[in-house]
């Protein structure tokens, strides 16, 4: 899938403003992109993300006016009096954590099924039956890192509007405002993450045994966002109102008898992360590489394969499904991850059904359910044995871009282990440990739509929904 710097589709969540080394021009990119043209002078760019979780910043837009008409607004829908004197404005930047992770759910219940005779009749009996849902999806929440200020809330959750948010930076610090620092440690913030998804384990209670809740695959960032502080003055004392700097809410409002001197604790020692864009260049002939967003690439003029990322299990050998009949179909990338014996038999007794593998495979495509993943894995490990592969002379314009590194690929099949462990044991225990296979190679398998799914065009029995992937180029 193309990524350019302007797109069409819907926006949600958040996405980063950058500038193009070429030219310098503004470029937009959603958070998980990486590569992308610019559309401004043309070139291909590359997004490089750093190792220590990344700063940004989103800007306020509510000047004065503005903010005066939201705060009475809010005061005429509570039937609260009016502003009636000068708006007195402090103009923070707080500092949130930002967490995308991977949630682990175990969930107990039991069903309830009514009797009834062939003809339909009530028998007035009831069958119970134990249930054990197990499930894998995102999860991405906010976590304050800054000190506690009365009315600035601890999580600004989910945003329904699309925000742009620029690395953070002193050039990117708006005049007028002040960025608090960083006071709650990630080890902190991840806690925190810990507990709030733990603590649906007591709004969903268990029919039986106990819910389960785990995180995984945490990714961390910065984000600063604004936040108005606004005071008015008047006989009843001081009235304070937390306002949003980018929706102009009113966050919280209250009135004191006095001004108070809000605390500030030591900052955490903590390193900010930089993105880096440079050019996305052959390193073999100088060419441009192709704009996808990819973990491999070949070039188009030199035909040398790039992997962006150096992992030692990685070997330069692509394999492709040899099958003629399937010339026209899109190629999709998995990993194959192949496996020492006392791990091929650990695994093997695991996963029921792939007892002649002695590889896991996982798709090397991002996909919208993990569920998919889970299910996609399982059904490639057993199926891999069963196919008939052959090296990639050449790079094949119907392949699908590899959007899921080696070393992520590793992470997140120890997830789907840990998936499985805790079906069959109806808990989870333990923790999910990457997968450290003797050798990974690319394998690039047909697929071709039949209704709503895609199905493999080389056996005919591995499929998953079409909606889970764009479609193939």
């Amino acid at each position: 899938m193309q990524t350019t710097a302007a797109t069409t589709k819907k926006k949600q969540g958040f996405y980063i403003e950058v500038g193009c080394p070429g030219c310098g021009g503004s470029l937009e990119l959603e958070d998980d992109f990486f590569v992308l043209d610019c559309n401004h002078c043309g070139s291909v760019l590359r997004v490089t993300m750093p190792a220590v979780p990344p700063a940004y910043v989103v800007h306020s837009n509510i000047d004065q006016r503005e903010l005066r008409f939201k705060i009475d607004r809010h005061l005429k829908e509570n039937n609260l009096p009016l502003t009636n004197s000068q708006l007195h404005v402090k103009r923070i930047y707080y500092p949130y954590w930002k967490i995308d992770a991977i949630v682990l759910k175990i969930r107990n219940r039991i069903d309830t099924r009514e009797i009834v005779s062939e003809d339909g009749e009530s028998q007035g009996e009831t069958v119970e039956t134990r249930k054990t849902d197990i499930t894998l999806a995102p999860y991405t929440l906010t976590v304050a890192a800054g000190d506690e200020i009365d009315g600035v809330p601890s999580s600004l959750g989910l945003r329904s509007e699309y925000l742009k948010i620029r690395p953070y930076s002193v050039d990117n610090v708006q005049d007028e405002f002040h960025a608090l620092p960083v006071i709650i440690p990630w080890e902190r913030a991840f806690d925190a993450a810990n507990s709030s998804a733990s603590s649906t384990n007591m709004i969903e209670i268990a029919a039986f045994g106990r819910n389960s809740t785990e995180l995984f695959m945490p990714r961390a960032s910065i984000v600063y966002m604004p936040i108005l502080l606004t005071e008015t003055y008047g006989s009843g004392g001081v009235t304070r109102y937390v306002v949003d700097g980018v929706t102009g809410r009113v966050l919280n409002n209250e009135q004191r008898q006095e001004r108070e001197v809000e605390r500030l604790g030591d900052p955490v020692p903590i390193e900010f992360g930089q993105l880096g864009v440079d050019f996305h260049r052959c390193g073999n002939c100088g060419v441009d590489l192709p704009p996808v967003q990819s973990y491999v690439y070949v070039c188009n003029n030199c035909f040398q394969a790039t992997y962006l990322e150096q992992n030692s299990a990685v070997t330069q050998q692509i394999l492709v499904a040899d099958d003629p009949r399937a010339e026209k179909d899109g190629l999709y990338p998995f990993w194959v991850m192949s496996l020492a014996g006392s791990d091929q038999a650990a695994i093997r007794r695991l996963f029921g059904g792939i007892y002649d593998s002695d590889s896991l495979v996982i798709p090397a495509f991002r996909m919208a359910n993990f569920e998919t993943v889970y299910r996609l894995t399982r059904r490639m490990s057993s199926a891999y044995p069963k196919l008939s592969t052959a090296e990639l002379a050449e790079f094949d314009r119907r392949a699908m871009p590899a959007t899921l590194g080696p070393t992520e690929a590793q992470v997140l099949a120890g997830v789907m282990i840990a998936r499985e462990k805790a079906a069959r044991q109806g808990k989870f225990e333990g923790s999910a440990e990457p997968v450290m296979p003797v050798s990974m190679r690319l394998l690039y398998l047909p697929f071709h739509p039949e209704s709503y799914f895609m199905v493999d065009s080389v056996i005919q029995t591995v499929t998953f929904e079409k909606n889970q992937v764009p479609s193939a180029r």
